[in-house]
């Protein structure tokens, strides 16, 4: 089945990666996922849909070649001006924060977003100075014909394959845990990760619960002991302590499940 182009929509963001590496998960996210709100509530502003309302006094433009110190007039960069299309949402969230500052606009806004990849860092937070009114809305939509993605993965580059067929790939901010992932996406796919067993799972041979603070009616702090069998640790043995931080550990019982 073909899968439909990403759009922006009223309704959600369709997050992807057209191809290359991706470790996080690409998938179609509520707004809430995108917009954070600080305030009660906002009105009178929408993700893409329309508006019986009086045509826009300013357009604001976000695309992939954008910048967030330019102005945002301008829908394509114009070098010899230094002028162009903003970057991301909160680049033309800010610009438009700026203008109402300024006094220079007062009526309907559209924020225009081009085709193409757009990173996305960090949630757009709108506050309640950043609401639109019935006479005077702030629309963010897809500009005509455009297909937006908002990509929040960050692409990983510089792959090498050794000798042995393996691809590697050395991150010195995850090697300083200063950073970390849990998946891994190659062209539109998400890749397995190291595991054992390869299939299916180890079993637990018992699962022991230690009260360490009571409660009325269920433990307030309990520790649980998982008992595996012996060839299991010994599967860890060789990693030593360093290796050990890299581990994930996912045991399911008793209807729950502990991952550490």
């Amino acid at each position: 089945m073909a899968r439909q182009p990403p759009r922006l929509s009223r309704f959600g963001l369709n997050i992807s990666a057209p191809g290359g590496v991706i470790p996080r998960m690409q998938t179609t996210v509520p707004l809430a996922g995108l917009l954070r709100r600080r305030a009660p509530a906002w009105t009178a502003l929408l993700l893409g849909g329309t508006l019986a309302a009086a045509s826009p006094t300013l357009v604001l433009h976000v695309a992939p070649d954008g910048n967030d110190a330019w102005s945002g007039r301008l829908a394509k960069p114009d070098p010899a001006a230094g002028d162009g299309p903003l970057a991301t949402l909160t680049g033309a969230r800010d610009a438009l924060r700026r203008l109402r500052a300024a006094g220079e606009v007062t009526g309907p806004v559209r924020v225009e977003i081009a085709g193409g990849r757009l990173p996305l860092r960090e949630p757009l937070v709108l506050e309640p100075e950043d609401s639109g009114t019935a006479e005077a809305p702030v629309i963010f939509a897809a500009a005509p014909g455009a297909r937006p993605v908002f990509d929040a993965g960050r692409r990983l580059t510089g792959w090498r394959v050794r000798e042995d067929g393996v691809w590697e790939l050395h991150l010195p901010e995850v090697a300083a845990g200063e950073w970390f992932f849990e998946q891994l996406w190659v062209d539109g796919r998400r890749a397995t990760r190291a595991r054992s067993p390869n299939r299916f799972h180890h079993h637990l041979l018992n699962v022991r619960e230690t009260v360490i603070e009571p409660g009325p009616r269920r433990p307030r702090r309990a520790r649980l002991t998982l008992e595996v069998a012996p060839e299991v640790i010994a599967l860890l043995e060789p990693l030593g302590e360093d290796g050990l931080r890299d581990v994930h550990f996912l045991a399911f019982h008793k209807w729950d499940n502990t991952r550490r």
